[in-house]
């Protein structure tokens, strides 16, 4: 039997970073996670490892991008404006994120 760290694969942060649809009602906006918290929480982990972010919004996907280079992974570039529910075959995300070690949401 391996060790947990080594059945796991390569630890990595994970960012479920929610935009476009906390804009929708009054409710949502009053828990929605500030950019800052976000940054402070990767910001504390291991600078190597790389960042797996789930986001429903481009200008999110580019300020992190700006903020941490190449080591944002997974990324389908979000068009301008876009904002949609997955679809067949686009659920590999939130599977990814259930096997993270440090989650931020």
């Amino acid at each position: 039997s391996k060790p947990a760290d080594e059945r796991r694969g390569c630890p990595f942060i994970a960012c479920h970073v929610r935009r476009s649809d906390h804009f929708i009602s009054p409710e949502h906006n009053a828990v929605r996670t500030t950019d800052k918290a976000f940054y402070e929480f990767v910001d504390r982990q291991p600078a190597e490892w790389p960042i797996f972010l789930a986001t429903d919004n481009r200008a999110t996907q580019q300020r992190f991008l700006e903020r941490y280079g190449p080591r944002v992974k997974g990324l389908k570039l979000i068009a301008q404006q876009e904002t949609k529910q997955p679809e067949d075959g686009e659920s590999r995300p939130l599977a990814m994120l259930a096997r993270v070690d440090e989650a931020f949401c």
